[in-house]
């Protein structure tokens, strides 16, 4: 770990001088016993730390809290004097201690170098003597063990260091490379080898220090210091190093499978869950987390830090610190903070998944619950060749008929699917695929009026042509005016997308009348909602029954829940788990998570939204295991920069090309 401590002289404060302290300091040579620290040195300890601070952040100090012994003392006083000599006062006592104390060896000559090798000192101090600007001084140092392995126990090292770095110093500081100067001396103590540097600029108007270039200087230096090292340790996962960063994956990784694959059957997060679901009744607007209002915001992070709290969701964020800290640890000195769960940024998308998972307890069938719903099936084919007759020969054909009716039905079944064919395969051409839609509305011309539910589809999907929801409404109308119940269903529930319910409903009417179970389970959604229909409850309960009977799995669901919640109709626990097990046969898990849980106090409902947020979180410590750094955000205005351009070079605005930045990542 590389130490940096920087401060700065005024003009005319003293900048010749201490040039001349870090050219000729003599080094300390440390008592060989351990003897114990002394009254006086205890006191000067204690003093120095009080006047400067950030002492307490040297190796030096740290060695003499570990074990105080007078020669650890003597290590820490020097260094903190050091750091710190411009600042002290000839009456202090500081340097008074510093060239008197016991062990102090000179050799005369100095140490000091710069960009040219040994600097002329003669000159520099007349440089620094009519300076008129500030001069900063900056120690850095290593520990003992680094310096010696990384071979930095000599001042060539440390001057190539510095020459290899000094564009990217001088930039840090504001000021131009032309004018950046420096020089520096190496000091080698038997503890933590260290320079000094000074700083300034041949303009003493320009240069400057902030926060964030300090860490830039010192992220440079650190990054070539331990540059092989660090090399070593990325080649090293395919060796040593991979078995066990592999193993650290490894444990994150079942511990998150354990996460993705269980049940979160806990009160408290179930509690907590029913807090926010009741608070968020009367939130308007968009409902994301950086919109709510400051006490929402709080019901939320509670939530989160209450699932953190769980033991499988606590390994696992212990596991991912774990490793974090071993990445972390080549960077800083001091140990990662380990945050609260609600406060880690990488965790920071539960928060909204917690907020989508609440508003869905008071969802019919929640959303999530549909996502594998296949309610877009396909009309029967129009063809009455099912005797096997359209192959035979003419001889072999039943007295006085001569094929050509069924033939010609076949001929437009075959022209379908070849259609059909052609559509759904994407690496179709798109000369074939345009072909092929010809061929549809041909088809539709000639009578085959399923052909018309196809073109509906791909202009509703975007499937061998550009998305058109008004050639989709038009197509899908077609076939559902010539009584198909699938495209009467498809016209339904594109014009609610479209938000345009005075249309849809009676098409979903008509679907549902010629006993479409999807088109009778939407609308008793509808009727249930009283959103886009009037309310009306047992009209919803018939359009699910009916739908049930046609083992609509979700419809079953949907009665199963009314049942046991017992809120819009009288509670029947018997009905509802006849429903719940019909629907679970039918394959829906979270019919049978229901089932499993009846006898509980709490509804179902808030322990399947626990589960799913517990699930949310493994799938985020899947995707983060490493700490890896996450893709490249582009705000909004960025995003309509870029927009801007695209469409100035010819772009179309839907022409969806992935966007990527100049280092090949995913704009998201």
């Amino acid at each position: 770990m590389l130490i940096q401590k920087c401060s700065y002289i005024k003009p005319g404060k003293g900048g010749e001088r201490y040039l001349r302290y870090i050219a000729t300091r003599d080094g300390v040579e440390i008592r060989a016993k351990p003897e114990p620290v002394t009254t006086s040195q205890q006191k000067l300890v204690q003093q120095i730390v009080k006047d400067f601070p950030d002492s307490r952040e040297l190796f030096e100090y740290q060695d003499f809290v570990g074990a105080p012994t007078c020669a650890n003392a003597s290590a820490f006083i020097s260094m903190a004097l050091d750091c710190n000599v411009q600042s002290a006062e000839d009456s202090s006592g500081y340097l008074r201690y510093i060239s008197l104390r016991p062990g102090v060896e000179r050799h005369g000559a100095h140490g000091l170098f710069c960009t040219a090798g040994t600097a002329d000192m003669g000159k520099v101090s007349a440089e620094l003597r009519q300076h008129e600007g500030s001069v900063w001084t900056i120690i850095y140092s290593l520990n003992r063990e680094d310096a010696s392995r990384l071979g930095y126990t000599h001042s060539d090292a440390w001057r190539s260091l510095l020459c290899s770095s000094q564009a990217e110093m001088a930039k840090a500081m504001g000021i131009p490379l032309k004018h950046f100067r420096w020089c520096a001396a190496f000091h080698h103590p038997e503890s933590h080898p260290h320079i000094h540097m000074m700083i300034w600029s041949a303009d003493p108007k320009q240069g400057f220090v902030t926060h964030n270039g300090l860490e830039a200087m010192r992220s440079k230096l650190t990054n070539t210091i331990y540059h092989d090292e660090l090399l070593s340790l990325y080649q090293e996962k395919n060796q040593s190093y991979q078995a066990l960063m592999e193993k650290s994956r490894q444990t994150v990784a079942q511990l998150t499978q354990q996460l993705i694959t269980g049940i979160c059957d806990s009160p408290a997060v179930a509690d907590k869950l029913l807090v926010l679901s009741d608070a968020l009744k009367g939130v308007a607007g968009k409902k994301q987390y950086g919109y709510l209002p400051k006490p929402l915001k709080s019901i939320v992070d509670e939530v989160v830090d209450a699932l953190s709290q769980l033991p499988e969701v606590g390994a696992a964020y212990d596991a991912w610190n774990a490793l974090r800290d071993q990445q972390a640890g080549y960077y800083q000195n001091t140990p990662r903070l380990h945050l609260p769960l609600s406060r880690q940024k990488e965790f920071r998308t539960i928060k909204n998944a917690v907020i989508k998972e609440v508003d869905a307890l008071r969802a019919v069938v929640p959303a999530f619950m549909e996502s594998d719903m296949n309610d877009d099936p396909e009309p029967v084919e129009e063809m009455h060749v099912s005797d096997g007759t359209e192959n035979l020969p003419s001889e072999f054909l039943p007295p006085g008929s001569d094929g050509t009716a069924p033939q010609t039905v076949y001929e437009q079944a075959q022209r379908y699917r070849t259609a059909k064919q052609i559509l759904l395969n994407t690496k179709s051409p798109p000369a074939e695929q345009q072909m092929a839609l010809q061929s549809l509305e041909q088809l539709w011309e000639e009578g085959y009026s399923i052909a018309a539910h196809l073109l509906g589809k791909c202009y509703r999907d975007g499937v061998g042509t550009f998305a058109d929801t008004t050639l989709a409404v038009r197509w899908f109308r077609k076939s559902a005016e010539a009584g198909n119940d699938c495209s009467q269903y498809a016209l339904g529930k594109l014009l609610l997308q479209l938000g345009r319910p005075e249309n849809a409903v009676p098409w979903l009417h008509r679907a549902a009348s010629q006993g479409n179970s999807f088109a009778q389970y939407q609308l008793g959604k509808l009727y249930c909602s009283g959103s886009d229909a009037p309310k009306d409850m047992a009209f919803a309960i018939r359009c699910w029954k009916s739908a049930a009977v046609n083992e609509n799995a979700y419809a079953q669901f949907a009665l199963g829940r009314f049942y046991l919640a017992g809120k819009e109709i009288p509670t029947d626990r018997a009905q509802a788990q006849y429903w719940f097990t019909l629907s679970a046969a039918g394959g829906n898990p979270y019919a049978q998570f229901f089932l499993e849980r009846m006898e509980q106090f709490r509804d179902p409902s808030v322990f399947l939204a626990a589960t799913r947020l517990l699930h949310h979180l493994g799938q985020i410590f899947q995707d983060t295991p490493t700490g890896q750094p996450p893709m490249l955000h582009i705000d909004r205005k960025r995003r309509r920069q870029l927009m801007e351009k695209r469409l100035a070079l010819g772009h179309k605005a839907n022409d969806h090309e992935d966007a990527q930045n100049q280092t090949g990542q995913r704009m998201t």
